[in-house]
């Protein structure tokens, strides 16, 4: 029953964005600087460690160019970005230095919670302690070997600095080619001196802004980064032995090659994309442009599925003599009904049912959602029923399984967990531990 996994079309919402992989990623949603009151241009982008907050720089290499906090809505599900604002709740997070023309596309936490940002074409950088609370401290880093001007920071996840502890830190250079590696030395109240940079690889053009490792999907661990000039978001694959490019010539992990190994990701951007992050939460990632196509717009790119199924909301009911039933909602990556499915239900003691469909009872809807619902000839009202719909990454549905009229015993015991097998194997094999009895029903989520 393949036809039933066809997925829908899936609307071109970012002007005239070309994806590489068009099978598996595309564009989301967008949002522009002034629908979210943001002062042009773009650049820079942060979620914040809950995940609630997208940190934005506005009015990006001006002398009037400040972080933004905006708030962050997420799916209660899939908990994905499914929205950003409004407007009237969008806070200026702090200035930028009036006189060190500007912020622009570095914004990321280092070591001991430091937020660490880039001015252009200053060539400064920029600390602030406590998650970006504190008082700002400045370095310049032409004397340091930095090209005019730093633009881009991230911090390996394979290299580490050792006198941090924490990852390697990572700048670009616009309107360079170059990416650099920069030692920190700790100084005091959460600053730390840069040191001499040392190039870490010579990307194939000119024009780099941000870059971050990518933490999930079939690019994991390579190093993202986006390329003003040409309006591309470009991939440099990384060795995961030792963090270092890889020469093309050599097939060998070289640090300092000027021919890597190096692959377009997405074109058609226009002049051009600037600030890149990703949301590790949800697996999507936001790219802002500073000009471009569209113009100064956040836009969300889905496509890194999560690897694993997840149950986000479990609750099994029963009451008295009457029979019990169950319901389940979460992620699954992988769908495939064409064998038919069976849902095993427990709990930490002795709840313990199963119910299935086969492929004849499950149904596709124009909306790319997929149906699927057995009752039993058996027993009167007796239903197990499931609802996959789409997420917009290739293969991964948000799911709702009912199941009724099932021996559920009291109380039950915590935590709640759901096996989604087929004919080939299991699918799905999660459970929720956040758990909390309410009369009747115990309730599990996240």
């Amino acid at each position: 029953m393949v036809s039933l996994l066809a997925a829908s079309a899936w609307p071109n919402l970012a002007g005239a964005i070309i994806f590489e992989d068009p099978a598996n990623y595309r564009v989301k949603k967008t949002w522009s600087a002034k629908q979210l009151g943001i002062p042009a241009s773009l650049g820079g982008l942060l979620f914040s460690p809950d995940g609630g907050t997208l940190y934005v720089v506005g009015s990006a290499e001006e002398s009037d160019s400040a972080v933004y906090a905006v708030p962050v809505k997420r799916d209660s599900i899939t908990n994905e970005v499914v929205k950003l604002g409004p407007k009237s709740a969008v806070t200026k997070f702090f200035d930028g230095d009036a006189s060190t023309v500007g912020l622009t596309a570095g914004l990321e936490y280092g070591p001991a919670e430091t937020l660490f940002f880039s001015y252009w074409d200053a060539n400064y950088l920029g600390q602030r302690p406590g998650a970006g609370s504190g008082a700002e401290t400045l370095f310049f880093l032409e004397p340091l070997g930095v090209p005019e001007s730093v633009a881009g920071i991230t911090f390996s996840p394979y290299l580490v600095d050792p006198a941090t502890g924490f990852g390697q830190m990572q700048v670009s250079s616009w309107d360079g080619d170059g990416i650099y590696d920069m030692p920190l030395t700790p100084a005091s109240g959460g600053i730390f001196t840069p040191g001499m940079a040392v190039p870490f690889v010579t990307l194939p053009f000119e024009g780099t802004g941000a870059l971050q490792y990518v933490p999930n999907g079939p690019q994991a661990g390579n190093m993202m980064y986006v390329n003003y000039s040409y309006g591309e978001i470009r991939v440099l694959t990384i060795d995961p032995a030792t963090g270092l490019p890889i020469d093309r010539a050599s097939g060998q992990p070289t640090r300092g090659t000027s021919d890597p190994i190096d692959e377009l990701f997405a074109s058609g951007l226009g002049e051009g994309p600037w600030g890149l992050e990703f949301d590790e939460t949800a697996g999507d990632f936001f790219v802002t442009t500073f000009d471009g196509d569209p113009d100064n717009t956040i836009i969300q790119i889905g496509g890194f599925p999560p690897s694993e199924c997840v149950v986000s909301r479990a609750t099994a009911w029963a009451n008295g003599s009457k029979p019990g039933r169950v319901t389940y909602e979460g992620v699954v990556p992988d769908l495939d009904v064409s064998g038919g499915l069976t849902f095993t239900v427990t709990d930490a003691s002795s709840l313990n049912q199963s119910g299935s469909v086969a492929a004849g009872d499950c149904q596709l809807r124009q909306s790319g959602k997929i149906k699927c619902v057995f009752d039993d000839p058996l027993v009167n009202k007796k239903r197990v029923k499931a609802v996959f719909e789409p997420t917009g990454a290739a293969g991964t549905y948000r799911f709702k399984i009912f199941m009724n009229r099932l021996d559920v015993p009291q109380p039950q015991v915590g935590p709640l967990s759901l096996s989604i097998s087929t004919p080939g194997g299991t699918l799905c094999q999660a459970a929720n531990t956040s758990c909390a009895q309410r009369n009747s029903k115990l309730v599990c989520r996240n």
